[in-house]
């Protein structure tokens, strides 16, 4: 007699976006992670002999940095912003709630854009610092 088994393994994309849904970038997480590269970018200009190559270093890696403190600049910025519910007034029309919702989703599809990208510059810096 022979017997079939099925495995189910699960599915990596599922997985890799469950992990990415877990993953939230604050003000507090990327400051951190600026001022490290901050750190590491004084580290190699002050003591590399190599004037061209600390340059270059230090070019790249505010390049790579750059979205980074956009991000944070942004984020620094809306904590310090009253709320916007401040200023809008309520609609008494049955389309303003769907349309709120829809924008709702496209800012969270754009927020969960902007972690991959985040991470996905992330993990190339890791790989550029290691090599």
């Amino acid at each position: 007699m022979i017997e079939e088994v099925v495995l189910e393994a699960p599915d990596p994309k599922e997985q890799s976006d469950q992990e990415e849904e877990d993953l939230v970038l604050n003000a507090d997480l990327i400051k951190e992670g600026l001022e490290l590269s901050s750190n590491l970018d004084n580290h190699f200009v002050k003591h590399d002999p190599n004037e061209e190559r600390a340059g270059n270093f230090h070019r790249d890696l505010k390049s790579l940095m750059s979205s980074y403190r956009e991000i944070y600049n942004g984020l620094a910025k809306t904590q310090t912003q009253r709320l916007i519910t401040e200023f809008v007034l309520k609609s008494t029309e049955t389309s303003a709630p769907r349309e709120a919702s829809l924008h709702f989703v496209q800012e969270k599809e754009f927020h969960q854009w902007r972690v991959k990208t985040i991470t996905k510059t992330f993990l190339e810096i890791a790989i550029i610092l290691q090599t």
